[in-house]
């Protein structure tokens, strides 16, 4: 397997990960809705998400 096919599918794990990250995160904060901290948690991490996935679909 070519290395930037390696490179892109450790992208998508990653990815992957992230967002299985922030579904539990909201799911958490569905059961503790003052949790700010979390609440910042899933505002940042879904932020890098759109980032990552634009750099992935332009690469």
């Amino acid at each position: 397997m070519r290395k930037e096919a390696r490179e892109t599918l450790t992208a998508i794990k990653t990815l992957t990960r992230l967002e299985a990250w922030i579904r539990c995160a909201k799911a958490e904060l569905a059961s503790t809705p003052e949790d700010e901290l979390l609440a910042e948690f899933i505002r940042i991490n879904e932020r890098l998400l759109v980032e990552e996935r634009r750099k992935l679909l332009a690469a």
